[in-house]
């Protein structure tokens, strides 16, 4: 081999892992339909500033009659009517969110975690739109196929036949008078 050709096969290399690194932290976060949600009201309800501000602690984000319904892992619940600015800044999702920090952090540093609510196995096998429910502090579980999902370990399914993941998004939280919480993918 030529003394040109071997920076070029090291720099060919180098280039291959980039793009496959990049790819994998890609596909860390769903992208095949929209999520967004945007509330700067969390300091206000105890569930969901907990689950943002605490290590091991959940809560479910949903949207039921004209509220957005917030409950911990632990059973506390509370609800916000959705207000004119809201609507406008829009609540897109496929059953809702279940956001909070992991006990143990992955790999990538994330503190924040958001996925959706939906069950992966129901909605990818027969298109089901079925919510997950918490069944212990870091694991929730789909009523209809029994599958367990573990929020510490990058919402993987625990139970039941087949690898599923649940839908993660990106989640910030900006700990600012009111506190406000971003999730999108």
């Amino acid at each position: 081999m030529s003394a040109p050709t071997k920076p070029i096969l090291f720099l060919l290399a180098v280039l291959a892992l980039v793009l496959s690194a990049c790819s994998d932290a890609d596909n860390l976060y769903a992208t095949g339909h929209r999520a967004y949600f945007h509330y700067d009201r969390v300091r206000t309800f105890t569930p969901l500033y907990t689950a943002v501000s605490n290590p091991g602690q959940w809560c479910t984000v949903s949207l039921s009659n004209g509220k957005y319904v917030f409950r911990s892992s632990s059973g506390l619940s509370a609800s916000d009517p959705v207000t004119e600015s809201d609507r406008r800044k829009g609540y897109e999702c496929l059953a809702g969110f279940v956001v909070g920090c992991p006990s143990v952090p992955d790999l990538s540093g994330t503190t924040l975690v958001a996925y959706d609510l939906v069950c992966r196995a129901c909605y990818d096998d027969h298109s089901l739109l079925r919510a997950v429910t918490f069944s212990g502090p870091e694991q929730v579980r789909c009523s209809r196929c029994g599958r367990i999902y573990d929020l510490c370990n990058g919402g993987r399914a625990i139970s039941g036949e087949g690898a599923y993941i649940l839908f993660r998004y990106r989640a910030t939280y900006g700990d600012n008078a009111a506190g406000t919480l971003t999730i999108t993918n």
